[in-house]
């Protein structure tokens, strides 16, 4: 029994330490949603963060933009980026040629900045509201419909 004591300390430390660890993780993982910015025609912003089974993270945004303001929109632009990245320092980064975007994700928010020519037409920037700590299929996607966390 002596040699069992401790065996069953030192699991419950460990599985403790990685609780902790991973715990800032999980904070990331989720459906977010952007709001529309005062002054700015019809445009929005949608990301998903998984977890990987390596640790690393899938990020996908997608976003769109109509440059009129009548209520149905014919010429509505799209704009979509995918990347995998590991979380360093509390930051997922994606770095391609002329383009450097960072996201910044806690438990209710997330900040995404970007430098340079990321995506077509570079509508992803911004902050964005979590609606959600799961990811559905079509979420992140033009598909929409029942099964997401669309609103």
């Amino acid at each position: 029994m002596p040699v069992r004591q401790p065996l069953v300390r030192v699991m419950r430390n460990t599985a403790r330490l990685l609780l902790v660890m991973s715990s800032s993780a999980f904070a990331q993982v989720g459906f977010y949603k952007s709001s529309e910015p005062p002054g700015i025609a019809r445009r929005w912003s949608e990301m998903c963060i998984q977890q990987t089974a390596t640790g690393s993270f899938n990020v996908r945004l997608f976003g769109g933009y109509c440059p009129n303001e009548k209520n149905e929109c014919a010429n509505m632009r799209f704009d979509e980026l995918s990347f995998e990245s590991t979380l360093k320092k509390g930051v997922l980064l994606h770095r391609a040629a002329g383009c450097t975007l960072a996201v910044v994700a806690g438990k209710k928010s997330a900040r995404v900045t970007q430098k340079g020519h990321c995506s077509q037409y570079d509508l992803l920037a911004g902050r964005y509201v979590k609606r959600a700590s799961e990811v559905w299929q079509d979420d992140c996607s033009p598909i929409g419909g029942s099964n997401t966390h669309h609103d």
